[in-house]
């Protein structure tokens, strides 16, 4: 393409560029004058252009341009060679491109000020320069701006009439907004040129409608029907961010794979990115949406025939790249044998057009494309590396075979719904969408009721989208009386049997028969089995487990070996990915697969001493561990004993920035766990009948009763206007019958720039690394003045600077 430019100097000079380097330009619409007055191309080239009356239409594009920050411009007269007729030839056909690709469309009007009758109205050719940008503005001969084709439309529709020239530049005139390209011949008159412009809009119509199996943008609205429609704040999070905008502002970040596990939304994700895009640019927008078990929409060819549809229904130009086949072989090109051949060379071949402007390729669910899904990836390999204009944004579960397929693209992105700060933002839109659904469900009149099936709803969800959509499928339901029995009782995974079976492969295929029969009991979703009922688990738990599982040492040996395996091969540090040492078990979702739930098995059996330091491990620490699972590796291993399997099993998991340790004793102490949330010195104590609760007072007469077994706080007593005995507390318990459970406030954490301290927590830059267990918690402390030692100790008054007993140094490096 060849542009104007004016140095600074004021020297006119042309610039050619191909067609996808073209710099932002200005483009001039004017009516010719006399031959005579025109500056041609060949005037440029001589000098002999300023001489000339149409001079001063060149000279106010490239002043107006330069005002509106545009170094180039564009003027009909003098851009094309009109000796040459095959250039003449493609520049009728390209004119509406060049006119809608422009940054600015400016309308000179020579014959102004009577804008009313101005000829540029009667033109025929000035009709598409009209409609083709997207912003035209007008100005007089004088240079003075009168408005443009929005604020005017209502006069320009009132006063606009075409004519051309010649005769047949009536048809060719349209060839730019019917979007089809055709050959002049000046010879043919109008009505042969008009016949033959109608007979590519109809072959063009049939070349369309042969091309499409399924339009995609119907899929889409189907699956957006299905699926209870698109909620903004589900999908609005995925535009902030980093990656999605890396890839979508780089132009050297051409392919963004989005993937997760099955049921986070990533369909009604891509859903809401199309629609985004949509709203956000101009540029080329192809879509298509994957399903396995509708053949229409589950191959690389379907695939490729809904891109292609969409691209010439946006761009019919492109739709010349498709004739060149179609012309020859009709439909029959894209349903034979051959059909993912010569498409795939057809849609090659578009994504390399010179004229294709900035466009935008997604895919949903590629692991869903059952038929040739290598071939489809190769192809999306190729055309990143071959088609500098092309984005491509795919979705999948998370696959290997995909992975390594696509990871072979150069500046490839990928989003993975897993990953802790995106399974937050699931999270979230899950919790949107619960929102969303109970607003909608009449059922649940009463907020309290509303509010506990919410609830209920979000703790079981672990940020999958399908589990809700399933349960909210049972709670429309007209028997589902009680919504929140339907939510409780929803089944929960019991593990993958495919899994706990090693290599046992047709295993698989006999699991399935037996659930099959057990329809009423099992059903598989995802490789899982799930109970379909809690009656079914408790039946199949108490009154069949001898059936079942017949005491069979064979049975018995195989189930203990796999689960050993199971477990060496599955479990590992920080399986969760919590990576914070002070991350709070209320902040913790499942992830979904759970990467412990095959495992469960294999944590029932009992290795005699193992098992029984791992109990007091655990029961000691108890109250670390429950509320930050990540001090398993930091506080727990410090604070057992030396003796301990579980600490010196793991003793490689210690803290590596502590290298003064406390002085621990080398096995453990009657001490089976410590109950924590009094806020002073306890006056008297007593155990229930049976053992089963604890009562524990205050001398200012308060009570709290916990359990004894998990060392739960379950109740908060106040009132009693003296200490209670013994003799009171057993009075207490026997007396109550209900378990109203008080939440224990959370310990505030003095914030600091370096290493600090509170009751409960060793801390550095407010980031908690160690927690206290309660015979080590500060009376007074204090921190060396370089931040690197730490000593705590309960004796009032005295600080010894050596590991004893009840004091406590530790030494951060």
């Amino acid at each position: 393409m060849r542009l104007l430019r004016y140095s600074e100097s004021d020297q006119l000079s042309i610039h050619s560029f191909d067609d996808s380097a073209i710099p932002p330009y200005a483009i001039l619409s004017h009516t010719w004058g006399e031959d005579g007055d025109e500056v041609t191309f060949a005037d440029l080239r001589t000098g002999d252009s300023i001489a000339k009356r149409g001079y001063e239409k060149i000279r106010f594009c490239g002043q107006q341009a330069r005002q509106d920050g545009l170094q180039y411009f564009w003027v009909d007269t003098c851009y094309i060679d009109k000796t040459n007729k095959a250039e003449l030839s493609y520049a009728i056909r390209s004119m509406f491109r060049w006119y809608q690709n422009a940054t600015r469309c400016y309308v000179y009007l020579s014959d102004e000020p009577t804008f009313r009758t101005s000829q540029w109205f009667t033109r025929g050719w000035t009709l598409q320069e009209l409609l083709a940008p997207k912003t035209v503005e007008f100005f007089s001969w004088e240079w003075e701006r009168l408005g443009d084709k929005i604020s005017l439309k209502s006069l320009i529709h009132k006063i606009t009439g075409r004519i051309t020239k010649h005769k047949e530049d009536r048809a060719y005139s349209l060839l730019g907004i019917f979007d089809v390209e055709l050959a002049p011949v000046y010879s043919e008159g109008a009505a042969g040129a008009f016949r033959r412009l109608m007979n590519e809009i109809n072959k063009l119509e049939r070349c369309i409608q042969d091309i499409r199996s399924t339009d995609p943008r119907d899929n889409k609205k189907r699956i957006k029907e299905t699926k209870g429609g698109l909620l903004a704040d589900s999908y609005c999070w995925v535009t902030d961010n980093a990656t999605f905008q890396q890839w979508q502002g780089d132009p050297h970040s051409r392919l963004l794979w989005i993937k997760g596990d099955p049921g986070k939304g990533k369909t009604m994700l891509l859903c809401g990115i199309i629609d985004e895009l949509k709203k956000s640019t101009n540029n080329l927008l192809s879509f298509f949406f994957c399903q396995g078990t509708d053949s229409r929409i589950n191959s690389a060819t379907a695939v490729l025939r809904g891109l292609i549809f969409l691209f010439v229904k946006q761009q019919p130009r492109l739709a010349s790249h498709l004739r060149k086949r179609y012309n020859q072989a009709g439909g029959s090109l894209f349903q034979d044998a051959n059909a993912w051949v010569a498409l795939s060379k057809i849609f090659t071949s578009m994504m390399q057009d010179k004229g294709l402007k900035l466009s935008y390729l997604v895919i949903d669910a590629l692991d869903k494309c059952a038929v040739d899904l290598p071939k489809l990836l190769n192809l999306i390999v190729r055309t990143t590396a071959s088609s500098t204009h092309v984005k491509w944004l795919v979705s999948s579960r998370n696959e290997t075979h995909i992975e390594q397929k696509l990871k072979s693209v150069g500046g490839e992105a990928k989003l993975s719904l897993e990953l802790k700060q995106n399974a937050e933002q699931v999270a979230r839109a899950v919790d949107v969408y619960i929102d969303h659904k109970l607003s909608c469900l009449e059922s649940l009149g009463e907020d309290d009721l509303r509010e506990q099936v919410r609830n209920e709803l979000r703790r079981k969800a672990n940020g999958t989208f399908l589990w809700v959509a399933l349960i909210m499928q049972e709670l429309e339901k007209p028997e589902s009386w009680d919504p929140l029995a339907v939510v409780e009782e929803a089944p929960a995974a019991i593990g993958s049997l495919r899994k706990l079976a090693g290599r046992a492969t047709v295993l698989a295929e006999t699991v399935r028969k037996v659930v099959g029969m057990c329809g009423s009991f099992l059903t598989i979703r995802d490789e899982q089995v799930y109970l379909v009922h809690q009656s079914v688990k408790d039946y199949l738990s108490e009154k069949m487990r001898a059936a079942t599982l017949p005491s069979h040492t064979e049975i018995h040996y195989d189930l203990f070996a796999q689960s050993l395996e199971l477990m060496s091969n599955t479990l590992k540090r920080d399986i969760y990915n919590l990576g914070d040492p002070g991350f709070s078990t209320n902040k913790v979702r499942t992830p979904d697969p759970d990467p412990l739930a095959t495992a469960h098995y294999s944590y029932q059996d009992e290795l005699t001493q193992l098992v029984h330091d791992a109990r007091r491990f655990i029961m000691y620490h108890k109250g670390a561990i429950e509320s930050f699972p990540l001090q398993t590796y930091a506080s727990a291993l410090l604070f057992s004993p030396t003796a301990s399997l579980i600490r010196r099993l793991f003793h490689h998991e210690e803290p590596e920035g502590i290298t003064i340790k406390p002085e621990m004793s080398n096995g453990w102490s009657a001490c089976l766990q410590t109950l924590e949330g009094h806020s002073d010195s306890v006056t008297s104590v007593a155990f229930s009948h049976g053992s089963a609760r604890l009562a524990s007072a205050l001398h200012d007469g308060t009570v709290k009763i916990w359990d004894a077994s998990s060392g739960a706080c379950l109740q908060t007593l106040e009132g009693y206007s003296s200490i209670v005995q013994y003799s009171g507390l057993v009075s207490i318990l026997a007396s109550l019958h209900s378990e109203t459970v008080t939440k224990k406030p959370q310990q505030a954490v003095r914030q600091g720039t370096a290493l600090s301290l509170d009751s409960t927590w060793i801390s550095n830059n407010s980031q908690n690394l160690v927690w206290l267990p309660t015979e080590y918690r500060p009376s007074c402390s204090t921190i060396s003045e370089l931040h690197t030692i730490v000593i705590i100790t309960r004796f009032s008054g005295r600080v010894i600077y050596r590991p004893m007993r009840q004091n406590l140094l530790l030494k951060f490096t």
